[in-house]
């Protein structure tokens, strides 16, 4: 598949491989619901506009992925992906746990140096590091994380939420095959929105995804603000969905590391009150 140039390729700057551990472990989305942080009461706002065409291939990729009723019947997941990071002098990952229910998080990421967890639920994320040390997760952080080891969750999610819109971008010099849609979540704070950005990219052939980047936010300084990227390589089938078999990710263009994506187990009664819960 060709190289598919980033969406904000501006801001590319070198990063360390713990911001990309730690991107990794970020692999998530939180609901769509009233966040109690420092974002607000009701970080969301109406309607959003959905193009016709994006609306279109983003179904399209659902139905090749499982369908509606599928993704609608999965109360919970869980998948255990192992990875090793590339050019990396730090401590190598072995394993990532996901757990989650509906679009909620933990991520339990499994390293030579230890287990870090993060939770993140209705806006509001913990994370807590291998020595035991429990902090709160940065907030533009948490707009930004998404369960993209089950791509057809996140799409389901981005198609039936009104406050997403949905944009299909006409790139000139692209690869015909590919379809390039953009998603943004409205917000009551408008200085927020550039923070949800997401770039699709779609095979026209399959109606699969091909790639996602997404924004890629610095909590110390944003003006180190970049973008993260996955790559989705080859496809398994489970009893009612198709997830990937292995995902690429990528830190303003450099590759960070290669996850292996267990088969998912679905709706095993995890518990929300246990689920996020730190420590």
């Amino acid at each position: 598949m060709p190289f598919i140039k980033l969406a904000r390729s501006s801001r590319i700057a070198n990063r360390s491989y713990l911001l990309a551990e730690f991107m990794i472990g970020l692999l998530s989305l939180t609901p769509f619901t009233a966040a109690v942080n420092a974002l607000g009461q009701d970080n969301t706002t109406s309607l959003a506009a959905k193009d016709p065409s994006a609306v279109n291939t983003i179904q399209t990729a659902i139905n090749s992925m499982g369908g509606n009723v599928a993704y609608a019947s999965i109360q919970d997941a869980t998948i255990v992906a192992t990875t090793g990071p590339s050019g990396s002098s730090a401590g190598s990952i072995n394993s990532i746990t996901w757990r989650s229910i509906g679009m909620s998080l933990r991520t339990e990421t499994a390293s030579s140096n230890g287990t870090s967890i993060t939770a993140v639920q209705n806006w509001v994320g913990l994370q807590e590091n291998a020595a035991g040390s429990v902090t709160v997760l940065d907030s533009r952080l948490a707009l930004t994380i998404y369960p993209y080891h089950i791509p057809g969750q996140v799409l389901s999610y981005l198609l039936n939420t009104p406050s997403v819109s949905l944009a299909t971008i006409n790139d000139q010099s692209a690869d015909p095959n590919i379809i390039h849609i953009e998603s943004e979540q409205q917000l009551a704070d408008p200085s927020l929105v550039p923070v949800t950005r997401q770039d699709w990219y779609f095979d026209a052939r399959t109606g699969l995804p091909i790639r996602v980047d997404y924004y890629l936010p610095d909590p110390t300084n944003s003006k180190n603000d970049g973008t993260a990227s996955v790559v989705f390589l080859g496809w398994q089938k489970t009893s009612s969905t198709l997830v990937p078999q292995s995902i690429q990710q990528l830190s303003n263009g450099a590759v960070a590391c290669l996850l292996t994506i267990g088969p998912p187990g679905y709706n095993q009664g995890l518990s929300a009150a246990t689920t996020f819960k730190l420590p």
